[in-house]
């Protein structure tokens, strides 16, 4: 089964004032270490991202690259924290369409502009996505689940990473789609819900085939839940995908 879309990771720099900043003390920059604002827990996709990512660049420009974890409230704590930094490139902050795109369409008030308050630098990853559920669940296919979900309605629970984020859209568009009620739970990040329905809890997730918790997967049953990738870039593999 095909997921509706892919979810980017990008970089945004700080406030916009901070690229006249930049391109006034180019040679001195960095001077001190870098702070990268991560919107989720330790032990998930983007904060393995970052991580890895951090100490190459670290190396490379002589300065330390500390990934700083903030989340909660739907990438909101950590998105203010970002736009409310000295604009001196200093601080970037790892961000997805959770709290770019979707946020200012579902909160009436944010403590950030998202066409204000940062610059963007690079999109960095696109994301694909599974649904994992526990390995002793009565189904093994996504039409499985839905046919369950249909005979037993609020049996399955389904877990995210936060109110309005893209799980939580996903799952209440199954509901829409599959004439299913499917409860939506949702979690602070994805290392959090993975060992749920690896120990058996009747919770499934949709979570991403990078995470570095995919150790986690192994004892879950897994289906397909991610648009296709452009035919130039590799797909990963690490998980079988049984679904239809």
């Amino acid at each position: 089964m095909q997921m509706l879309r892919r979810e980017g990771i990008a970089i945004l720099l700080a406030a916009l004032p901070c690229a006249c900043a930049l391109a006034q003390n180019a040679a001195s920059y960095p001077g001190k270490p870098i702070h990268v604002i991560v919107p989720y827990p330790a032990g998930g996709v983007v904060d393995g991202l970052m991580r890895s990512i951090g100490q190459p660049v670290g190396e490379s420009v002589g300065q330390t690259v500390i990934v700083d974890n903030r989340p909660g409230a739907n990438t909101i704590i950590a998105l203010e924290a970002c736009a409310k930094a000295a604009p001196d490139g200093y601080t970037l902050c790892a961000s997805s369409s959770d709290g770019m795109s979707f946020n200012p369409h579902l909160y009436p008030k944010l403590p950030y502009d998202a066409d204000r308050d940062f610059a963007p630098v690079t999109q960095l990853v696109w994301v694909n996505g599974v649904i994992v559920a526990g390995a002793r669940v009565p189904y093994d296919t996504v039409r499985d689940m839905i046919d369950h979900a249909k005979r037993k309605p609020g049996a399955i629970n389904f877990a995210s990473f936060g109110m309005g984020s893209t799980p939580h859209f996903f799952v209440e568009w199954f509901n829409k789609v599959g004439e299913v009620d499917i409860v939506h739970v949702p979690y602070k990040g994805s290392a959090q819900i993975l060992p749920s329905p690896a120990r058996g809890a009747r919770l499934i997730c949709r979570t991403s085939r990078r995470s570095p918790s995919r150790e986690s997967i192994r004892g879950c049953r897994t289906g397909s839940a991610c648009s296709r990738p452009p035919a130039r870039r590799r797909r990963s593999s690490i998980v079988s995908t049984p679904s239809s």
